[in-house]
Parts: structure tokens; sequence; C-alpha cells
């Protein structure tokens, strides 16, 4: 087996900047930093509010985020997996990525994950959870060709995109709700056909496709048994397994944008057990040595969790669905071994495709997951990823 580099990549939440639908809820200039200032404790021995040591800065200024392309490079991670909305209304939060980051990435790689959930204004979330929405999720099919050329115009052409064997990287966050989008496993994958087209016509030798994890495997739910079929669900009628699905859509890879969906799997309120957390994925890791669903997987880390800041912070805060979550959050060295175990098992695992560790997230401030440097920690976090992953360094 060759020995190829592990690469590593941050998620980057973009919503640190202006934005017009954003101001359309919240009024001119705000950014989620207001919802990140507003934070308080909300039990006792809470860690908030999560201070950035760099300011309250605006990513959309080149100066600014050619300072943070500066401190991924210095610490080990190789590139961003941008959050990327786009909806009915077209494109949100992308200002961060087209003024922002692209004038001054130079050959430093970046990769767009479709957010193809709904736009809604939880941002803070009420305690009722009556939530105004902005728009469904998904697109259109008629949306998503617009979407598509969009892609392959702006962004699969820029030079520092990211490419396995030569194929743009692409990644869907909701499969389901993109499944739901067409009516059809068949009308789906005839979509994700013509966009690959698209891409050969563009140059590229196709698409590497990766859908998250944690969708694909609700996806699966009724397929493998776990739960009925709603009514309306595409697949209700889908006779093949999860393989041939997997095979339908042409699918490269799949992994985790964060842990979350493991959260739920344990009882702690305000607080969920880290050490435990742990555990679950370790043990997730050791029993998939070459993959999930027949797909290589990208095992991700992330520093912490705490959605707590998007609920409005006079409401009670008491166990509901999300934002109102239990948190946790570990110290660096912990943060540190378990990159190490992701490491592990790219190193060992006998594909050799796609040998990329995600980490949850480079900063998403209001979940309690970044590698930014904050008052609290430093850089301490970044300097777990320089000894992982730059140990000449």
């Amino acid at each position: 087996m060759a020995d190829r580099k592990i690469q590593v990549f941050a998620y980057y939440f973009p919503n640190f900047h202006a934005d017009p639908l954003n101001e359309a809820f919240h009024g001119k200039n705000w950014t989620e930093w207001e919802v990140a200032r507003c934070a308080r404790a909300r039990f006792p021995g809470h860690n908030q509010p999560k201070v950035p040591l760099w300011g309250y800065e605006d990513e959309s200024d080149p100066k600014v985020m050619a300072r943070k392309i500066a401190c991924a490079r210095e610490y080990g991670v190789n590139g961003f997996i941008f959050d990327w909305y786009f909806s009915e209304e077209g494109s949100f939060r992308e200002r961060a990525l087209n003024e922002g980051f692209l004038p001054v990435s130079g050959d430093f790689p970046f990769a767009l994950m479709w957010c193809n959930h709904r736009r809604a204004n939880a941002h803070p979330a009420p305690y009722t959870g009556n939530i105004e929405i902005g728009s469904p999720a998904g697109v259109s099919p008629d949306k998503f060709e617009v979407m598509t050329d969009h892609i392959v115009k702006d962004y699969f052409s820029q030079p520092n995109y990211l490419k396995i064997d030569g194929k743009p990287y692409f990644s869907i966050f909701v499969p389901g709700v993109f499944l739901r989008m067409f009516g059809s496993a068949e009308a789906a994958a005839a979509a994700l056909e013509r966009f690959r087209a698209k891409a050969r016509r563009a140059g590229f030798p196709g698409i590497h496709l990766h859908f998250n994890y944690d969708g694909l495997f609700h996806l699966f739910d009724g397929l493998e048994g776990r739960k009925p079929f709603a009514d309306d669900d595409p697949l209700k009628n889908y006779r093949g397994t999860p393989a041939d699905l997997v095979r339908l859509f042409g699918l490269d890879s799949t992994g985790a944008y964060n842990w979350s969906e493991h959260c739920t799997d344990f009882n702690g309120f305000p607080r969920i057990d880290a050490e435990l957390l742990r555990q679950d994925y370790l043990r997730f890791l050791e029993s998939h040595p070459d993959g999930v669903f027949t797909l290589p997987y990208s095992p991700t880390v992330t520093t912490g969790w705490d959605p707590s800041p998007r609920t409005v912070q006079s409401d009670m805060f008491e166990r509901r669905d999300y934002p109102w979550t239990g948190v946790w959050e570990q110290s660096p060295a912990e943060f540190g071994a378990m990159l190490r175990a992701g490491a592990h098992y790219l190193k060992t695992r006998s594909d050799d495709n796609a040998r990329i560790l995600t980490i949850g997230a480079w900063n998403e401030w209001t979940e309690g997951s970044y590698l930014e440097p904050d008052t609290r920690d430093g850089y301490a976090f970044l300097e777990e990823v320089r000894s992982v992953f730059k140990p000449s360094k």
C-alpha cells in the first residue's frame, strides 16, 4: 500500500460577515458574532462566553482571511471545506469565500459541502421552537441545474479546488433532503450524473461525491429495518440494498461533520461525558476498518460541542431539541489523542483513496467547535494538530 500523506481539512462555517439574507432577519451588518457576544454561562461551570483571541473579525476581509490561511498552514491544516449555502433565492453566506478567501488563497486548497437544510432564523432560537423559516430545505430540480452550473464554473475551475484523482470533491450535508428534491432514487441519481457530465465538459474526469455519514445512515434506516418508512419517503418503493443505492448514486466517500450525531446516545444534560463520547467513537473506528456502507470513511475530530449560544439567553435552558442539547468539551491533550486515533485509522485502512481527516470545525464558535485561538486556551488545540501532522516542525 502506498504511503499517501494524510490531508487535514477543517470545516469552515461562514457566518461571521454581513449577508443580505441575514440582515433581513436581524438588521444591517448583523453577523453571528452578535450571538457569540451575548452568550452566557447557563449552568455552574459552563464555559461561556467563548471569546476569540483575534477579536470579532470580518471574514469577508481578505486581510482577515489571509491570517486564517497562514495560521492553518503553520499548524498543519491543509485546507478548508466551506459550509456552502444555496437555496431557491440563490447563494447565501458566500462573501467569506468569494471576497475573503479566494483573492488571497493562492494554492491553499478548499472544497464545498452543500448545506442543503432549511434556512431558518435560529440564531438565536426561542424556547418555544417557533422558528421563522427563510426558505425550505433543498432546491427545485431546475434550481439544482443552476446551482451546479455555478459550482462548476466558479469553484471547480479554481486551481486550488480540492481534487481527488483529478475529480473535484463535493459533499452533500443532508442526503435525505437531496433525495426528496427529486422524488425517487433514480431521478436523484440522474441529476448527479448531469452534474458529473458538466464537470467532464469542463475538463475533469468526474466528481468525487461525498455524503455526510449521519444523513446517509438515516437514509438507510428503512432499507436496513431500523425504522419504518414514512408514507412520502422516496425510498419506500426502492427494492435495492444500501450498497445498491451507493452504486446508483456513484458515491465515493462518507464522513461526519462533527460528533454531534453521537450526542443523543448519552443522557447527560446539561453536560455529556466527553470520555464516553470518545470511547464510543473509537469503537466506531475499530469496527469499520475499511469504511462504512462500502465507502471509504473520513474520520473527523471535534474540539467540543456547545450550541447553547444559539438559544435565547433569557429563556430557560432545558433539555429540548437542538440547540437545547447537552454540551461537552475536552482538553487539548484529549483532542490530540483523538487526532492520533484518526491518523492511525487512515494509515491502517486498506483503501488508499480520499485519505482525509476532517476537523469540525475551524470556526463554529456558537457550537463550541473551533480551532481558532480563544482567550482561554490560546493556540493549544492548533498545537496538537501540528504535533500530530507536522512532527518535523
